[in-house]
């Protein structure tokens, strides 16, 4: 619980001068101590200025610059947590606490293998896969979420307790001088970041205790060239890089000043348009956010969908905009502070698709880095910048927008008068290591915590992990890395068609001409070019729909449609068909939960030779999802297989705020009783599917939205 600090050192100590190196300092619990940095993210104002006056009265040495400071407090609970924070700050650092562990063994010694390798692999196709009568594995896909994927057998590592430098154990460590590891370790570089709540308690107390429980992150400051070592140029020498802007600073007291205004913009936003308090502020100060971010970017809102004037730096041509008290033309939704991506209409080809190009690349290197929080972050902010109907001018449109901050801002700046380049895309562009990553990443059932796990054992590229890795791959990921350029090329509309055909005439063999089929995905959305291929089977009967899915896989395998099943889903005809439970606990039941088959798919029409002889089927392999959908709840199947993936998170973000209720494509049921909301059954059955998505989206109190009305990048 938040409480305010009112501790008071003598006269006598409050007016000791204190220097930077710690000389002549009172005897405070924090003299000795390196340079504090208070994070801001989610602390207010008011909290941090009393922080810093009560850090100050016990001698204490505090900086606004993170750059230099070493011992970092904020409120995060994971080393995770912290080091997405340290990142928003700028302070590249690599983990390396204190302790020593012993170097975990690895798998393969991949280095000297290459070193010994006669020649160039042979051919993918030679090597055999597993029978396709092997145990189908059930695959755990989750798209509402960033989900890591540690949690595997084998992940875990035996938890040692480290020892600090001088041999004390974390949980024996006390306030003395001595026994603090910042006290003990000279290296500047050494950076630690501690829980706001232990330190405030601990200041309180007057003494340190529980080192254990409150160093959330122990790391080594890397030096810019470090960071950027491993990289490979990947543009053409001709271009030239645009040199890094130097950062301002802040001069003594700059800080309290900062704080002072931004109350009083805050005050002032609150009797008018939060557009017209905006100020002047360098881009390396100020409140991180989830992008990684600058100065006061809360992005926290009132329940009126109002926020918090933001603070970012303005060109000349946006400050006389300003001055001359131009009103921003918003859209609706914006003025309205309709904050989900199924709130607002989101067409393809919006108008700042340059921009989102590159905001789309650093959620992906976010992605592929394991920031989950950041991956979030970014496609708030994409989907709000692609639903805006016209080319953005100024960053003041920016900020207007829901999930987009100072940070978004300054890339927005950065990216308009630098030629439409950003200096963090290009820092991806030529990091090696993100390449490598984003090729594993594209092997179907690859994730992006395993395709680390790939890179960290040695491998750089897909004839590696052939080499060296191929019995270490499930079985689905053999199938995915077999089949890899197959699976890169896109399907036109007119085969995605065809197939759909295909399955429902199959289908029809083994039910009857009551199946009716809704093509979902990209291709409902209107693209030109689809990844794979989603449909939804459903029937009127609903006894129909048990087990359809099994008899139609087994059907078009008979037929030779289908060359491999990487997953064969029976949930929902194990449970009768019934809307998924609600779990009060908030635990996840993994991707969608009706009945599927994810298959792979190959066209069995080709040329044979006139010859007499047979030639081995030269067609692509396609994937295609086959969901089956009881026709009870064929709306709530379709709204959640036709939208995209921010779409598709806000619509069961919606659900769950405002309505309380529980979304999946299952059903609906109520958060706080369990009991089945039944929309589509208000009227009688549904005609058709399209009147059953219909119904949806109105009980849910949405307007309906096309399906090429829900693009949201």
């Amino acid at each position: 619980m938040a409480h305010s600090l009112t501790l008071t050192p003598p006269p006598e100590e409050a007016s000791r001068t204190r220097s930077p190196d710690g000389s002549d300092r009172g005897g405070g619990v924090l003299a000795g101590w390196p340079l504090l940095y208070i994070v801001p993210t989610r602390i207010g104002p008011t909290q941090s200025s009393e922080l810093e006056e009560a850090i100050r009265n016990h001698d204490g040495l505090i900086t606004s610059d993170a750059a230099v400071a070493r011992i970092f407090v904020a409120k995060a609970g994971t080393r995770q947590r912290a080091e997405f924070e340290l990142r928003c700050l700028g302070v590249e650092t690599e983990s390396a606490p204190l302790a020593t562990k012993a170097p975990l063994p690895r798998k393969h010694h991949v280095e000297e293998k290459l070193a010994r390798r006669p020649g160039k692999r042979r051919r993918l196709e030679n090597k055999p896969v597993r029978s396709n009568n092997a145990p189908d594995e059930v695959i755990n896909i989750d798209d509402s979420t960033t989900e890591s994927e540690s949690d595997r057998p084998g992940s875990a590592v035996k938890n040692v307790k480290p020892e600090l430098a001088n041999g004390t154990s974390e949980d024996q460590t006390s306030s003395k001088s001595g026994s603090l590891p910042w006290n003990s370790v000279d290296d500047q570089n050494r950076i630690w970041m501690v829980k706001l709540d232990w330190f405030r308690e601990s200041l309180a107390e007057g003494k340190f205790n529980h080192l254990k429980d409150a160093i959330v992150y122990e790391g080594k400051r890397q030096s810019p060239k470090a960071s950027q070592s491993k990289t490979v140029p990947l543009r053409p020498a001709s271009q030239s890089e645009t040199p890094r802007r130097k950062q301002p600073t802040l001069r003594p007291g700059e800080f309290r000043e900062i704080l002072e205004r931004a109350k009083a913009d805050a005050r002032a936003a609150s009797r008018g348009n939060a557009s017209q308090y905006i100020r002047s502020l360098g881009p390396s100060r100020g409140r991180p956010s989830s992008h990684g971010a600058l100065p006061f970017s809360s992005q926290q809102q009132s329940q009126t969908g109002k926020r918090a004037p933001q603070l970012v730096h303005q060109t000349t041509s946006e400050h006389d905009e300003l001055v001359n008290g131009d009103v921003l033309d918003m859209p609706e939704w914006v003025a309205e502070g309709k904050m989900y991506a199924c709130q607002r209409v989101t067409l393809p080809n919006p108008p700042n698709e340059p921009f989102l190009a590159e905001l789309r690349k650093i959620k992906m290197a976010r992605l592929l880095r394991g920031d989950e929080i950041g991956v979030r972050a970014y496609s708030t902010s994409i989907a709000a910048l692609a639903a805006f109907p016209r080319p953005l001018k100024t960053t003041r449109e920016v900020l207007a927008l829901p999930g987009c901050d100072a940070k978004i801002a300054h890339l927005f700046r950065e990216w308009r008068t630098n030629d439409g380049h950003i200096d963090e895309v290009d820092e991806i562009e030529r990091d090696e290591q993100l390449q490598v990553l984003r090729v594993f990443y594209e092997i179907w059932g690859v994730g992006a915590t395993t395709a680390r796990e790939l890179y960290d054992r040695g491998w750089r590229d897909l004839d590696d992990i052939i080499e060296y890795g191929w019995d270490t791959l499930s079985r689905v990921q053999q199938i995915g890395l077999k089949y890899y350029d197959d699976f890169q090329e896109k399907i036109p509309r007119q085969e995605v068609e065809f197939i759909a055909a295909k399955v429902v005439e199959h289908a029809k063999r083994v039910r009857d001409d009551g199946i009716e089929c809704c093509i979902v995905g990209g291709y409902r959305r209107g693209k030109a070019l689809s990844g794979d291929v989603d449909l939804i089977l459903s029937h009127r009967d609903e006894s129909q729909t048990l087990n359809l899915v099994r008899d139609v896989v087994i059907s078009l395998e008979k037929e030779g449609w289908i060359t491999h099943t990487l997953l064969l889903n029976l949930t929902s005809t194990k449970r009768d068909q019934k809307t998924l439970a609600f779990r009060p606990d908030g635990a996840g039941h993994g991707f969608d939960t009706l009945d599927k088959g994810l298959v792979v798919w190959q066209d069995i029409r080709y040329d044979q030779p006139g010859d007499g002889s047979s030639i081995k089927n030269p067609n692509i392999r396609r994937r295609v999802d086959i969901i089956i959908s009881p026709w009870s709840t064929v709306g709530c199947a379709v709204v959640g297989w036709s939208g995209e993936t921010t779409f598709q998170r806000d619509l069961r973000r919606y659900a769950r705020k405002v309505k309380n209720w529980k979304f999946d494509s299952s059903g609906i049921r109520h958060r706080a009783t369990g009991a089945v909301v039944d929309l589509e059954g208000v009227g009688g059955p549904s005609r058709t599917w399209l009147e059953a998505e219909r119904k949806v989206f109105q009980g849910m109190g949405l307007a309906y939205r096309e399906p090429w009305e829900r693009c949201t990048g």
